[in-house]
């Protein structure tokens, strides 16, 4: 489960801190996801956290839409 996300200015997330306490950089969780790590937004019943790609960009989102932006607020 996902705790914090730190932010860029431009509102781009750079890291995550999970419950357990171990922190991934954006890159890092994106390649965990794809590798199968299963991981949810806020709390244990929070909704999945998805790797959407727009515009040739991959996003960390908790929706499939194809928003060019992260969404795990």
């Amino acid at each position: 489960m996902i705790i914090i996300a730190k932010r860029e200015k431009n509102n781009a997330i750079t890291e995550l801190k999970l419950d357990s306490g171990v922190v991934y950089s954006r890159k890092q969780m994106v390649d965990a996801i794809k590798n199968g790590k299963k991981v949810k937004s806020k709390s244990a019943y929070g909704p999945d956290v998805h790797i959407v790609r727009v515009n040739n960009e991959e996003y960390l989102r908790t929706d499939n839409n194809s928003v060019d932006k992260d969404n795990l607020d």
